[in-house]
Parts: C-alpha cells; sequence; structure tokens
C-alpha cells in the first residue's frame, strides 16, 4: 500500500490537472460566447443600417456596396448619391420634340428661357404633352384595376424653394450633417430641378412602393405613353441620383421605346444621341 503521504501528493496532482483542463473548458466557453455576441453585435448593428438607408438616414458607402446597395436610399423622393455625368443636347423649337430630352440637375440648370405650356390632369400640372400622354397611361391603368397615385408635377420657383427647405429639414431630422444635408437637398433647389420642366411626375406611395402592382404596371406599360423611370436601378453613376421607383419621366413614346430597348438612362440616351 502506498503511504498516506504519496496518496495525498497523487490527489493534489489529480486535483490540479482537473483545475486546469476545467479553466481551459471555461475560457473556451467564454470565448465561443465572446464571438457569438460580437457575431449577433454586428448582425444588429447591419440591420440597423439597412433600416435607416431606407428612411433616408444613415449611410456608409463602403458597407452598401457590402450589402449589395447601390447607394442610399431616399427619405420619399430623390436622394443625390453621386455627382451626375455631364452631357449637352441643343434644345430647338418644341416643334422637333428636342426640349423632351432636357436634362435639369445639379450640374445643369433649368435654361433661364424655358417655360412649359401646361395642363392639368388630377391635382398635377404638366408640360401640355407629357399631361396628354399620363391622362391616357390612367384611364389604361384603371382599366387594369390599378389607380397611380399622382403626387406632384411641375412646380413654379416659389413651390420648389419650399420643397428644397422641407427636403434639408427632413435630412437634418434624420441625422445627416449640415453639410450633407445642403448637399443632398441641392438637387430640390429652384433653377436645378427638373419639376420646373413640367416633364417629371412624382407618384406618392411607402418605400415598398417597387414590390406594388402599380410600380409593376409602369414597367410594363409606362414606355407606350412615352414615360421612363427617372431614376431607374443600376444608373446611379450615371444620373447621380439614387434608384427611385416613384419618379417618371416623359420623353416621348420614341424615345421611351429606344431607352427601353437600349437599358440606358436620360444622361446615357442624350450622350448616345450626341455621339451619333
Amino acid at each position: 500500500m502506498l503511504p498516506d503521504e504519496k496518496i495525498a501528493t497523487v490527489r493534489k496532482q489529480k486535483t490540479e490537472r482537473q483545475k486546469r483542463r476545467e479553466v481551459t473548458v471555461i475560457r473556451k466557453v467564454i470565448t465561443i460566447i465572446t464571438v457569438f455576441l460580437i457575431l449577433l453585435l454586428i448582425a444588429a448593428a447591419i440591420l440597423l443600417i439597412r433600416q435607416a438607408n431606407s428612411s433616408g438616414g444613415l449611410h456608409w458607402a463602403w458597407l452598401d456596396e457590402f450589402l449589395g446597395r447601390e447607394t442610399e436610399s431616399s427619405m420619399s423622393s430623390i436622394t443625390e448619391s453621386s455627382v451626375p455625368e455631364p452631357v449637352s443636347i441643343v434644345i430647338d423649337e418644341p416643334e422637333d420634340d428636342s426640349y423632351l430630352l432636357i436634362i435639369v440637375n445639379s450640374i445643369h440648370p433649368l435654361p433661364k428661357d424655358f417655360t412649359p405650356e401646361l395642363s392639368q390632369v388630377g391635382d398635377v400640372f404638366l408640360e401640355k404633352n407629357a399631361a396628354e400622354a399620363l391622362s391616357a397611361m390612367t384611364e389604361s391603368a384603371k382599366k387594369a384595376g390599378i389607380t397611380l397615385p399622382l403626387l406632384r408635377g411641375y412646380t413654379t420657383a416659389v413651390e420648389q424653394e419650399e420643397i428644397y427647405q422641407q427636403k434639408y429639414e427632413e435630412l437634418l431630422w434624420s441625422g445627416t450633417s449640415p453639410a450633407k444635408a445642403k448637399d443632398t437637398a441641392s438637387i430640390w433647389r429652384p433653377g436645378w430641378s427638373e419639376s420646373q420642366t413640367g416633364l417629371l411626375l412624382e407618384l406618392s406611395g411607402n418605400d415598398e412602393f417597387e414590390s406594388s402592382n402599380e410600380f409593376y404596371w409602369l414597367c410594363e406599360h409606362s414606355a407606350e405613353y412615352g414615360f421612363i423611370f427617372r431614376y431607374p436601378e443600376g444608373k446611379a453613376r450615371k444620373t447621380g441620383v439614387a434608384f427611385n421607383p416613384k419618379i417618371l419621366r416623359f420623353v416621348g413614346t420614341e424615345n421611351a421605346a429606344t431607352m427601353r430597348q437600349l437599358d440606358m438612362c436620360l444622361e446615357e440616351y442624350v450622350r448616345y444621341l450626341s455621339d451619333r
């Protein structure tokens, strides 16, 4: 038999080994829990940023790229995401329809002598040819059980100034810095907004509009009436504005059909025509 002192020594060594194993297990468990919590926090942060972006709030370009988002979303309308490409087109007399391709944005101001002849459709005013096309389009949509939610058409300089101030304040409330808010809201400045051409149409709707029957119907039929999506998906680097499914632009049926066939936004199409 082993002496008591030897037995005590063996037991002590066994206890120490057991304690070391327990400490090792505890450390592994703590490491696993820590990693899990970090991943959980990252997932929660990504979810919050997605929600903030969908309402016009926080925006980081690298995170949008990681998440597969092209640019920051707008708050219920247009949000500038990059500087649009400069393009030019000579606007002749209205008879040749070249005025339908006028571009107004942060680098192309509205020509001082541009004064559209307006007609009313519902509660909105548009350039007369655009209004006639819109009237036909809304009637056709109604026959298909679709009601297009018209929100805004032509705006005067005074109205545009009010919209500009409203958008600027909304951006500030969303947490955007004053400098960024001013830069982003600049696309609504009087004299720099396509709404003053009478060729731009804004629809109402929530952030789920692109999943609505109205949007699907417009994707299928708007070009038949000369309307395009002014800020289509995948074209923000060209237009300088994030994808917005609620902004339509009248360009005429021939132009709209060609743009759809070539998968071009307005800036690309104008450049395409000037290079021919």
